[in-house]
């Protein structure tokens, strides 16, 4: 498994973290999907096209950003049988910079709605500075975006009491991805960050591909996502 661990904070042992058990079911343990930036979109393609708006590869137009790839994600999940949900609040049009401050008040009144939920994930798109880097991978003989894990540890000034349950999940996410989609996954990125992930036990962000992809190698990503999220929860 690969891991980008730019963490100066924690001294973190990933084989134990790995070796810990996970129990999720899908009759307890909901998910939440939200993007905290919503407007990030991807490359025009035959099937998708589209004029940018609100700035360099971003769209307002809820067809072609972020909200287009969580909702594909939240409908995969739920023909797995999840009880899942997602958020489609905007948080950074007109504003990127104060995106994650209004998603934390996304992500703590929907959690409060729904009395808690066993997994959250921010759906993103890697924010690469032109049009050129296309991250897939073959399966199957078709063309998949990858897809990064970024983890917030969090420091001391900012701590992130929930790091090392989210990270156990990242690490068993990934590795299972490793075994069934060799490739889909990019080097896991650990950052001393929070990314809201403070706010609930098995919180992630998931980029799915880069400004490169099209939206079509995306929604097949949301497909191998929403497989082995499959795998780890119990019925």
């Amino acid at each position: 498994m690969k891991i980008l661990n730019y963490s100066s904070t924690r001294n973190i042992n990933f084989e134990e973290l790995l070796e810990k058990n996970i129990t999720l079911t899908k009759a307890s343990d909901k998910i939440l999907l939200y993007n905290t930036h919503t407007s990030e979109s991807y490359s025009n393609s035959e099937k998708y096209q589209f004029e940018y708006s609100g700035g360099i590869m971003r769209s307002l137009d809820a067809k072609y950003n972020m909200l287009a790839i969580a909702k594909e994600l939240n409908s995969n999940l739920k023909e797995k049988g999840f009880y899942s949900i997602h958020n489609t609040t905007p948080h950074d049009y007109g504003t990127y910079t104060s995106a994650y401050a209004k998603s934390r008040v996304t992500v703590q009144e929907a959690l409060s709605q729904m009395q808690g939920a066993g997994i959250v994930i921010d759906v993103h798109r890697d924010a690469a500075g032109d049009l050129s880097y296309r991250p897939v991978v073959n399966i199957n003989g078709v063309q998949v975006a990858q897809v990064m894990l970024v983890m917030g540890v969090g420091t001391s000034s900012v701590p992130n009491e929930n790091w090392e349950e989210n990270l156990k999940l990242a690490l068993k996410l990934q590795q299972l991805a490793d075994k069934v989609y060799p490739g889909l996954f990019r080097p896991m990125y650990i950052r001393n960050s929070v990314y809201n992930q403070d706010l609930n036990k098995y919180s992630l962000l998931m980029e799915f591909g880069a400004t490169g992809n099209t939206i079509e190698e995306v929604m097949l990503s949301t497909r191998c996502i929403a497989n082995l999220l499959n795998i780890i929860y119990k019925d």
